[in-house]
């Protein structure tokens, strides 16, 4: 009986120590996202260029210890005024993983 007992609570501790890992973080939802560069050309039709480079880096979650570090270029092209007549972005992400040593 002791010996059902002890292999009980021995179970019991390795079970709650792979519960939660020692480096858990909490999740980061909130995005960093911030604009590396910035720059408005005039175009010899009075036309403006603007390109704006952004980065962004998500935390660390709690259980897969990843994060995703994404960047993004956006050329825009305005008319004297400042209207935009036309747009496009280029995105791309990155997901990276911590982990023991490999």
């Amino acid at each position: 009986m002791k010996r059902v007992l002890l292999f009980i609570l021995v179970l019991c501790v390795m079970l709650s120590a792979f519960a939660a890992p020692a480096n858990a973080q909490t999740p980061d939802t909130d995005s960093n996202e911030k604009i590396v560069s910035r720059t408005v050309e005039m175009l010899d039709d009075g036309y403006l260029l603007e390109t704006v480079v952004t980065e962004e880096i998500t935390g660390v979650t709690a259980r897969a210890n990843e994060y995703v570090r994404a960047g993004s270029v956006t050329r825009n092209l305005k008319n004297s005024d400042g209207d935009v007549l036309w747009s496009f972005t280029l995105t791309k992400s990155l997901g990276l993983e911590s982990g023991f040593g490999r």
